[in-house]
């Protein structure tokens, strides 16, 4: 007869003669214990350990676990691997393998988990088997560590993606998020077709069962409206939820939100409170973010923040002293927040983050929040960054060359600063870069390369540059002639009001040029608005316009009033012509119109030097 029918039969018995003996439900389990009873071992070594109906006796616990995993029972396997984990003590830790090894063996998923993780070091390929045993069980915490595993040795690994999808299916969140992260496969884009709907259902699948770097993900693809329809207030509301489970991306990203006002009211203080709360956890752009807020005096100092408010409410608004007070406490709450500005810049820098190396520098050289201004600290800072390839930091570094600021002046290191910002992205120095090429400036003159870097600053909305990449295409230097598209680049600085392309719109009006009909009234409606901001060429083409009747009614009083504003030396015939046929009433219209364009040029000359007085270096 078999052991295990003897036992039962036995057990049978043993309930038997206890249920006559009258005995209690405590006593037959430990009845049924002595005689071999897994379960009966089981609840009698739990009840002595946690001391529930029986005086608590750690050691006598142990035993009857010990006596139950013997049998086979893999809960009591599983409770011996926890509680001498818990101890501690001696060879505990052996003992605990030993039950670990042995619920294993029998198959127990859970068991094989966390043999696997026991192993990863001291035995990977024995980890690795495990996890595969425990994968294919079905168990969906084994697949998504099997995978994770696989891509460790194969980061595109079909078998990954399998256990990944596999683990997905199953509701496991960690596991949809990974799944999404390797099907977009870091790619700065979206992956077309299949594979990026994937990659996108993955994702809001892990979003959705509150994962949050998941719902962090997500946020950011509505944010840069890859996948979706930008959409800033969805952005917003994913960031959120990721936010408030304390992920710094997300946190940083909804302080970026409400500090650009973007999709939600602008609110210096909550991109601020998010900001610092992702800065807290170490993450680098949230405190140069956090830096440059303090020192453009976007976050109040609290310091100074309850005694403006005093002055400022209805208590302190009768101080006799109130507005000099306030202005004193504005230059204090300056200073506190550039100090502030300092010591995050510096905790961004000390970690190589290149923005906050360059933000730094721009602080030191102007001496804020530090006791004087530092040129030569700035200068590392700014080669530091410029080496990291932050192109802000390089166009810096090509400005001081270029003008030899704190540096000898080396034009042709200006350059090689200027084209690593400029292959970078950096708009301005594309613009420079274009300029130093034209004029051949510590390189030898390229008119292709100065046409390639204008027409890159002018996409990437230079204005400056939109006039001159138009007129290379036009003439046909350094570029394939293209009316087309001069015209088009002409009509953008044009219709923002860049004086000589609106002279050059009208003369490809006048000539019929890029696709235009030849039309002499719409070349002098641009001639005009060319003149009147001063464009002595057209003040001239106006006049000869009103005095030929050529695109204008014929004006001899308006021709001579723009003919003698425009200075032109090319005027002496026409004007001897005009004078001979003006009667003393046209005479003296032409008279006051030159008055007044004169007055209208000094108004302009004022307001240019003006502007020029009060702009920055």
């Amino acid at each position: 007869m078999p052991n295990r029918v003897r036992r039962v039969r036995s057990h049978a018995m043993l309930l038997l003669l206890s249920f006559a003996l009258g005995c209690s439900e405590t006593d037959r389990t430990r009845w049924l214990a002595r005689f071999g009873s897994e379960s009966a071992q089981l609840e009698i070594g739990q009840q002595l350990i946690e001391g529930e109906g029986a005086e608590r006796d750690l050691e006598a616990g142990l035993g009857w676990l010990e006596k139950a995993a013997e049998s086979g029972s893999r809960p009591a396997q599983k409770k011996l691997v926890a509680l001498y984990r818990e101890r501690g003590l001696g060879d505990d830790l052996e003992r605990a393998e030993r039950w670990l090894r042995a619920a294993a063996a029998a198959g127990d998923a859970g068991s094989q988990l966390e043999l696997a993780e026991l192993l990863a070091d001291r035995d990977p390929a024995e980890a690795e088997s495990l996890l595969r045993r425990a994968a294919a069980t079905g168990e969906a915490e084994a697949q998504y560590r099997h995978a994770l595993q696989l891509q460790e040795l194969d980061p595109d690994s079909p078998e990954a993606l399998d256990e990944l999808e596999r683990a997905a299916e199953q509701g496991h969140a960690a596991a949809a998020w990974e799944l999404s992260r390797a099907l977009l496969a870091d790619d700065p884009g979206l992956p077309e077709g299949e594979r990026g709907e994937r990659a996108l259902q993955w994702l809001r699948r892990a979003a959705e069962a509150d994962y949050a770097q998941a719902q962090t993900g997500l946020g950011l693809l509505y944010f840069r409206g890859l996948g979706f329809e930008q959409d800033y207030a969805e952005a917003r509301r994913w960031f959120e939820k990721s936010a408030a489970q304390g992920d710094a991306v997300g946190q940083e990203s909804l302080g970026l939100i409400y500090q650009r006002g973007l999709g939600v009211a602008l609110s210096g203080s909550e991109a601020g409170r998010w900001l610092k709360l992702a800065a807290d956890q170490g993450r680098l752009p949230a405190m140069n973010q956090l830096g440059v807020m303090y020192s453009d005096n976007q976050l109040p100092d609290e310091n100074t923040a309850d005694q403006m408010a005093y002055y400022i409410s209805g208590q302190g608004q009768h101080v006799p002293d109130k507005e000099e007070r306030l202005d004193e406490l504005a230059v204090e709450a300056r200073e506190n927040n550039d100090l502030r500005a300092v010591e995050l810049l510096r905790r961004a820098a000390a970690k190589d983050h290149p923005a906050a190396l360059t933000n730094l520098a721009r602080m030191v050289e102007a001496g804020r929040g530090i006791d004087a201004a530092d040129p030569d600290e700035a200068l590392r800072l700014y080669q530091k960054a410029a080496d990291l390839g932050n192109a802000v930091a390089q166009a810096a570094l090509a400005s001081r060359y270029g003008g030899g600021r704190g540096v000898e002046r080396d034009d042709t290191a200006a350059v090689g600063h200027y084209e690593a910002a400029a292959k970078s992205g950096h708009a301005p120095s594309q613009y420079a870069l274009a300029t130093l090429y034209f004029k051949g400036r510590g390189v030898e003159r390229d008119l292709a390369k100065a046409a390639h870097w204008f027409g890159k600053a002018a996409e990437s909305g230079v204005e400056a540059a939109e006039l001159n990449y138009g007129t290379l295409l036009a003439t046909g230097e350094g570029v394939e002639q293209n009316d087309e598209e001069a015209l088009r680049w002409f009509q953008r600085a044009a219709e923002r009001g860049e004086s000589a392309a609106q002279w050059n719109v009208g003369v490809f009006h006048e000539d019929g040029r890029g696709g235009l009909a030849k039309d002499q009234r719409k070349a002098v409606e641009w001639w005009t608005k060319a003149a009147e901001q001063g464009h002595s060429l057209a003040q001239l083409k106006i006049g000869l316009a009103y005095a030929q009747g050529k695109g204008a009614h014929r004006d001899l009083a308006e021709a001579y009033a723009w003919l003698v504003h425009s200075e032109s030396d090319k005027v002496g015939q026409w004007l001897q012509r005009i004078e001979k046929r003006l009667l003393p009433p046209d005479r003296a219209r032409a008279e006051t119109r030159l008055a007044e364009l004169n007055a209208a040029a000094a108004r302009r000359a004022a307001a240019q030097q003006s502007e020029s007085g009060t702009s920055s270096p």
